[in-house]
């Protein structure tokens, strides 16, 4: 079951036995257009690194079921795809 996900939340509640927690991956990579310059890219890295810093950002984060964006994914991500054998 994925970790934000409301079931593994509920089988948590009931005391239910987890046999296995794999190291945590990402999701919701986000990505940008090649047509994007520098500087646009860290602008935009930013304004999603920052969202956690504020209470309108927070409560936008709520919105999407997470708490924060991090930065320097990619490596972990390409891993995760190889291991996919994507």
């Amino acid at each position: 079951m994925a970790s934000y996900s409301g079931a593994i939340v509920q089988w948590e509640k009931k005391a239910q036995r987890v046999l296995h927690k794999s190291a945590g991956q990402p999701y919701m990579p986000v990505v940008a257009s090649p047509d994007l310059s520098a500087e646009q890219i860290t602008k935009a890295r930013a304004v999603l690194l920052g969202l956690a810093d504020d209470a309108a950002g927070q409560a936008f984060l709520k919105q999407l079921k997470i708490t924060g964006f991090s930065a320097g994914g990619e490596e972990r991500l390409r891993k995760l795809l190889a291991w996919l054998g994507v």
